[in-house]
């Protein structure tokens, strides 16, 4: 058995006329009607309890009921079974209508209410899908029947740490792989892997290692210590600014990419042979004076063509992975996100904050409401919560910079993958 409550609507004509249209094409009958008062006209009684409402904007319900195969649920089992339910939910008062369908192989059911009861008070929808999965465990010793469709589920499959493990996460990408950006113009051909040195503990002559690492960074034009010392933290070292009497100065320090956690001394910069401070803020003057709107432009295309091409967060970063662009989020206390950095190694360019067409607030109403809200109650991600909010977010953005998708290349994509999507390493 697997019951499915649709998003709430802003009118309950819509979800009835679904209903309708199919007993219209004899592909559907009505089972059962409860507080209905005209039988040949059911619509009026649900728009008279809809246009009585008082607050509630969306006063749709739309629910279907899917019984397995060896469920053995006939239609009296189903009207007392969806009796209870609703009641529970909390619309046992409520004009109901089941429809049974029998338009695929198998035969399921809808059931259409309303959200706003006599009174014009909005029935309480809080965490009803939670609540709808407990009242299934309850009924399902009652009458009989198996939660889910039957089929054994499969356990969560592992994802192997690139860091750990990089033949293991080659094989993984080898059977799941991401999905491709669409060629829209020449700037967006696969590039070849920008493959960059990264901190290990275990090569060995850590102060040489940090030498080297500073030299690939003072490559790439950033303009803030910020954006400096995100770009070394994604090399595996830690850039810190203590104050002596005198003054600032900077200290670097190795980080364990398996932990995340610092893994050696931190070392001054006067023990080093690396650029001082006064140095890299001389640097940091000069990526200011160089126009690099072409740049930003480029990223913010490829990040918003990524946050409507990925799934989850997870396949987001591993297209940019291909695109040789780094993503780091940065949260406050409260788990918003205030700020996002993004690190191009092909162009070697550092962008961070709002981006022209790509704000902050964008990446925190995905996060909000697409990685974290938009999950079930077991963590993973709803589909419906990816369209309505990721692709409303990103193709906003996509049509401030007037993209337009060409359906002539639609089926085209790239070739096979030669290079591995695992980060770059010397």
């Amino acid at each position: 058995m697997v019951v499915k409550i649709s998003p709430p609507a802003e009118s309950v004509t819509r979800s009835f006329n679904y209903n309708e249209f199919k007993v219209e094409n004899g592909v559907a009958t009505i089972l059962y009607m409860n507080k209905i008062d005209d039988p040949n006209n059911p619509l009026d009684t649900l728009i008279r309890y809809e246009n009585g409402r008082k607050r509630c904007t969306k006063p749709s319900f739309h629910m279907s009921v899917n019984p397995g195969k060896n469920d053995n649920m006939t239609d009296e089992k189903i009207v007392a079974f969806t009796r209870e339910l609703m009641a529970g939910l909390g619309y046992g008062d409520q004009p109901v209508i089941i429809f049974r369908h029998n338009d695929i192989d198998r035969e399921h059911y809808h059931v259409v209410s309303v959200r706003v009861d006599a009174n014009g008070k909005k029935i309480n929808d809080s965490k009803e899908h939670i609540r709808c999965q407990k009242l299934l465990e309850k009924l399902a010793k009652k009458y009989g029947f198996t939660i889910g469709n039957g089929k054994e589920k499969k356990p969560a499959e592992h994802v192997p740490d690139p860091y750990k493990d990089m033949e293991a996460f080659d094989q993984w990408l080898e059977k799941n792989p991401p999905p491709d950006f669409l060629p829209e113009d020449a700037e967006l051909v696969e590039d070849p892997r920008v493959i960059y040195q990264r901190f290990n503990k275990s090569d060995g002559n850590v102060k040489k290692q940090i030498e080297d690492i500073v030299k690939q960074a003072m490559k790439y034009h950033f303009t803030s210590i910020e954006q400096y010392q995100k770009l070394m933290r994604h090399f595996g070292v830690a850039v810190d600014l203590p104050k002596s009497v005198r003054k600032i100065y900077l200290t670097y320090a190795g980080i364990d990419l398996h932990t995340g956690k610092r893994c050696t001394e931190p070392i001054p910069e006067k023990r080093l042979e690396v650029p001082n401070i006064e140095a890299i803020v001389n640097h940091m003057e000069k990526a200011r004076s160089v126009d690099k709107s072409a740049e930003e432009e480029r990223m913010v295309r490829i990040v918003a063509k990524a946050l409507v091409d990925g799934k989850d967060k997870r396949e987001v970063n591993a297209l940019l992975m291909k695109k040789n662009i780094s993503m780091i989020v940065s949260k406050g206390k409260d788990g918003h996100v205030e700020n996002v950095f993004y690190i191009d190694h092909a162009k070697h360019t550092v962008f961070s904050g709002d981006l022209k067409g790509l704000p902050v607030s964008a990446v925190e109403k995905v996060r909000s409401e697409v990685w974290e809200k938009g999950k079930d109650e077991k963590g993973r991600l709803t589909p419906s919560e990816k369209d309505s909010v990721l692709r409303e977010t990103a193709m906003a953005v996509l049509d401030a910079l007037g993209y337009h998708k060409s359906r002539k290349h639609e089926d085209d994509r790239y070739g096979p993958r030669k290079k591995r999507i695992g980060p770059g390493r010397r």
